[in-house]
């Protein structure tokens, strides 16, 4: 366990985070944001919200995150930030997963979740009722193969300019009873709003799935925004559904 100690920006140098592994495992590395000293949690434990990012999922997204759970979560919620392993130089999944794998692949993104709900669970009571992921780009496919693995301890799913491919995906089925909520531009130029138009009309017959074409009007997120995140209401409680800022290509 080791304490942040690269640089920190002014804005975000009173969020507590720590670097850790999970399981002890060096290559599943997270940061875990919060909980706050004084966070008044209720008697279920706190919240929990995985945040699988876009582009390479690297650790330079962590002031991006840290805003985040800053700006755009309440109280009694804390943030696990998984950072993308790259086995090989010529890796084209940033988030493998057990259905789309990688050489070399030792472990797959569903394990490293788990391995990393199981280790904040560890140090903090988490409420079961509210686990979820936040994920965009490059981190969506990984999110919903998180979501959809069996007994997968997540209740919710926020996912943001990214794509569905069910053929790559487990049984639709085990969406129900689950929260997703799809927020996508119909003008981006990246990850097609079909993909989402398509995970709706997938499974419609549960009604989990909230398409939202309110999104960013460029394409997906690839890299870190430079600027600060500004604080905007939650669409799901706790699901940090803060609006992440596009980019034209």
């Amino acid at each position: 366990m080791t304490t942040r100690t690269r640089p920190v920006p002014d804005d975000i140098v009173d969020v507590p985070v720590l670097d850790l592994n999970a399981g002890a495992n060096e290559k599943m590395r997270y940061f875990l944001i919060g909980p706050r000293a004084d966070d008044r949690v209720s008697a279920a434990g706190y919240k929990l919200v995985v945040v699988l990012p876009g582009g390479k999922g690297g650790a330079n997204f962590n002031p991006f995150v840290c805003r985040i759970f800053k700006n755009a979560l309440p109280a009694g919620c804390s943030v696990a930030q998984p950072v993308a392993f790259k086995r090989t130089a010529d890796q084209q999944i940033v988030w493998p997963t057990r259905m789309s794998k990688v050489p070399g692949q030792q472990f797959a993104t569903e394990d490293s979740v788990e391995a990393v709900i199981k280790d904040v669970r560890a140090e903090h009571k988490l409420d079961d009722r509210h686990i979820y992921t936040l994920s965009w780009s490059s981190g969506g496919p990984a999110a919903y193969a998180v979501s959809l693995a069996e007994n997968s301890p997540v209740t919710g799913s926020f996912g943001a300019m990214s794509v569905f491919k069910p053929d790559q995906l487990p049984s639709l089925d085990r969406a129900k009873g689950r929260a997703y909520y799809l927020y996508h531009s119909q003008n981006d130029r990246v990850c097609p709003y079909r993909m989402a138009a398509e995970a709706e009309i997938s499974d419609s017959r549960k009604r989990d799935w909230r398409p939202s074409t309110d999104g960013p009007a460029g394409s997906s997120l690839g890299d870190p925004p430079a600027r600060p995140m500004r604080p905007h209401r939650p669409h799901l409680p706790c699901a940090a559904a803060a609006r992440l800022p596009g980019h034209s290509q």
